[in-house]
């Protein structure tokens, strides 16, 4: 009994140490399991992050750059009212001085009583009532047409040319009749005729290396431009101003020479900041329909919103 006793406490402890052993290795499991969750956990939450600021930060840009055009277009559009303002003024200034010019030239070359003398002269006489053909010259030199009520026939006798009969009058030419002929349609095939374009295919939207610069464009409130005229006027190299490449004659309307434009436009440096967004995008439509974005240097640091 005591031999059995003694075998089965024996057996009891070996159990009960492997028992333990085995919730040992359990509990070890356990801990490191959980350590691997936290560390998945963690990682996990990091990539989230990251995920979330990147969007953040693209929405950011985006929304920068779609706001960006928006304030940009109010300006030029003010700029454009401002201009177009003013030369509503100048085209009203000339009009006035046009109409003074004509009434000038109306009344310098065409005298009524020297036009009476000339019809009593030379074996020519105005006989009936002469004050009606006055007046009818008046009415013509003034510009503007008789009264209605006037019913006026005018006979011409020549006692040279007794049996004359040259038949119904055919009105002759006027230089307003003439300037009518140019149709609209004329014009229009004028305007809009030629080869048909390009189609635009495999277009580069941005530079290969793009590095856009924080700079901001010329403000077109704030700075005055020059004109095209006034730039090409101050060309004194033997150039054709209409064979210049675009940036080189928006710099020179930013008052750069044109050896200053022509560096500017050759060097590894920004330049966006002498041209506001209406004449920038223009160039940048000229340069990416010609496919040479990677040929200009400063293209890519034009802000991301420009394109």
């Amino acid at each position: 009994m005591l031999d059995r006793h003694r075998v089965s406490q024996v057996a009891c402890t070996l159990g009960t140490s492997k028992t333990t052993l085995e919730l040992g290795n359990s509990s070890d499991d356990a801990r490191s399991a959980r350590r691997d969750f936290a560390l998945l956990k963690q990682a996990f939450d990091q990539q989230v992050t990251e995920v979330l600021e990147q969007a953040q930060s693209r929405h950011s840009e985006s929304d920068h750059d779609f706001r960006r055009p928006t304030e940009e277009h109010s300006r030029q559009e003010q700029v454009l009212r401002d201009a177009n303002a003013e030369l509503q003024r100048q085209l009203e200034d000339y009009r006035l001085a046009n109409q003074q010019l004509e009434d000038r030239l109306r009344g310098g070359t065409f005298k009524v009583g020297r036009v009476m003398n000339f019809l009593n002269r030379h074996n020519a006489r105005v006989s009936g009532n002469r004050p009606r053909l006055k007046a009818l010259l008046e009415q013509f030199k003034d510009g503007s047409l008789p009264p209605d009520a006037w019913k006026t026939q005018i006979q011409i006798n020549a006692a040279d040319e007794f049996d004359a009969d040259p038949g119904a009058y055919e009105y002759e030419v006027e230089s307003d009749d003439e300037e009518s002929k140019s149709t609209p349609a004329k014009i229009q095939r004028k305007l809009f005729g030629g080869s048909k374009p390009q189609a635009l295919t495999d277009s580069q939207l941005r530079p290969s290396v793009y590095a856009p610069s924080m700079t901001d464009i010329l403000d077109p409130t704030t700075a005055k431009q020059l004109s095209a005229t006034k730039a090409r006027e101050s060309l004194t190299q033997p150039v054709i101003w209409d064979k210049l490449r675009p940036d080189i004659q928006e710099l020179m309307r930013s008052h750069m020479s044109y050896d200053e434009a022509l560096a500017a436009a050759r060097a590894d440096a920004e330049i966006h900041s002498h041209l506001d967004a209406q004449h920038l995008i223009s160039v940048l439509v000229r340069i990416i329909y010609w496919k040479s974005l990677d040929r200009t240097p400063w293209a890519k640091y034009v802000p991301s919103w420009c394109y």
